[in-house]
């Protein structure tokens, strides 16, 4: 009996355990540290858990060290000192209170913990773990030989990364010389472009000052041969100044063959659609109001459903130039058509398809037969007779409103690997509005004489084109 009374003395009353670490507050009793730290931060007021008695401050707790061996049992006196002695060590594993691990280090009580007293007796201590600890007091036992190796490590780091910087500089370095010799290399070839442009625009330059005096001289010259010659130069023009020189001199027929073809055009009736009619010199079609199917041979060479007729000599080379009048009607079509277009069934008249031609429907603008068809808005008048001309090696087919002396439109870029042949439709009657034929004009034509206002005006109208 006296023996269990002399334990209960020395057993704490919140955690019915004996003391650790005793302490005793104003009223005379004594709790472990941490149990009595613990209550009191739980409770609203600093009272003693027994008596009840309260504090107005909440008292300061010391460890009362000498009688702390005191009150324990000679067997935890004796785990408490092995702790003591090894738990810096490690080989004190267990906590005797909570019988966790001692993995944690309290550097505020200097003692080896477990986690259950990180949580309780040890809440807010400066804590760490025990390996942690254990290594930081080994270095500090030997701080010469760690200083000795961290040096050692340190330079052994800093000529490793110098050897990296100085490989790297030397890439740098390359890739800059590499870099300064391509663009020293793209500089003198833009040097050497930038040379060849300068010649090509200063020989523009000079073709240009050549072409305006031209121009200007061209206004006071009275020589018709050498007004045809330079009009060479400028397709409008030229075409104009033919037509005024052969109306002047129609015996010198040389001009046709040095500057332009003036074409005897006539219609081909092997051609022609049985609905046409053609007159007994071939110069001029109209439509009929029956198909002459006794009348004409089938051939494979003969449009059968659509209202066309190709003319002849076919192209084959040079420039080439005649005159169709198409005054009083108003649906029409003309230009160039090659060899081998389709001329049976529907046709589609486009260049893909083999045809070069403007036309015009219902009286309305003319209209470019381009694929799709091209609006020609700014050609408000309506022509009484338009020029064709051709130029097989230059791949050009134009329209000209001859009497207005009016560029309609032109085709450029064509290539031309077949023989072309004038191409023409009448198209049909519009309830009697188009009932006019188409006539091809004499190859020698009436025209007004080219007076220096019209050719001014000629001038600044191809500037325009």
């Amino acid at each position: 009996m006296a023996s269990a009374l002399s334990e209960e003395q020395f057993m704490c009353c919140i955690c019915l355990d004996f003391f650790c670490q005793p302490v005793s507050i104003p009223c005379g009793h004594n709790f472990c540290l941490s149990c009595i730290r613990e209550f009191w931060d739980k409770a609203e007021r600093s009272e003693c858990p027994l008596c009840k008695e309260g504090f107005r401050r909440k008292p300061e707790l010391r460890v009362n060290h000498v009688n702390s061996n005191q009150v324990r049992r000679p067997e935890l006196g004796q785990r408490d000192r092995k702790v003591e002695e090894e738990g810096m060590s490690g080989k004190w594993d267990v906590c005797p209170r909570h019988g966790k691990p001692l993995e944690v280090y309290c550097r505020t009580e200097q003692a080896v913990v477990c986690s259950r007293c990180v949580e309780s007796q040890h809440k807010g201590h400066q804590t760490v773990a025990v390996e942690r600890e254990s290594k930081r007091m080994r270095c500090k036992s030997s701080p010469i030989a760690s200083c000795s190796a961290l040096q050692r490590t340190t330079e052994k780091e800093m000529e490793q990364s110098m050897q990296g910087f100085t490989a790297l500089l030397r890439s740098i370095e390359r890739s800059q010389e590499e870099l300064l010799e391509e663009l020293r290399e793209k500089q003198r070839e833009l040097e050497q472009r930038g040379g060849a442009l300068l010649e090509e625009l200063e020989k523009e330059l000079a073709d240009l000052v050549m072409k305006k005096s031209e121009l200007e001289q061209l206004l006071d010259t009275e020589d018709t041969l050498h007004l045809l010659q330079v009009c060479s130069r400028k397709q409008i023009l030229f075409i104009f100044c033919v037509e005024k020189y052969f109306y002047f001199n129609p015996n010198l027929t040389y001009l046709s063959h040095h500057f332009c073809q003036l074409v005897d055009v006539t219609f081909d009736p092997r051609t022609a659609a049985p609905w046409l009619i053609l007159s007994s010199d071939l110069k001029q079609a109209s439509l009929g109001y029956q198909p002459l199917s006794d009348l004409v041979p089938p051939s494979p060479l003969r449009f059968d459903s659509c209202v066309c007729v190709l003319g002849q000599p076919g192209i084959t080379t040079g420039r080439h130039y005649w005159v169709v009048q198409v005054g009083g009607k108003t649906d029409w079509d003309l230009g160039v058509a090659r060899e081998s277009i389709n001329r049976k069934g529907s046709i589609t008249v486009r260049p893909d398809q083999g045809f070069w031609a403007v036309c015009r429907r219902s009286g309305g603008h003319l209209s470019a037969c381009a694929g799709p068809s091209i609006p020609l808005v700014s050609f408000r008048e309506r022509p009484q007779r338009v020029g064709v001309f051709v130029d097989y090696e230059e791949g050009l087919v134009s329209f000209y409103d001859t009497d207005a002396r009016f560029h309609i439109y032109s085709y450029t870029g064509c290539t031309f690997a077949e023989t072309l042949y004038p191409y023409f439709n009448p198209c049909l009657h519009d309830d009697g509005k188009n009932i006019a034929p188409l006539l091809i004009c004499p190859s020698v034509t009436s025209v007004k004489p080219l007076s220096r206002t019209n050719l001014q005006s000629s001038i600044e109208q191809d500037d325009q084109i």
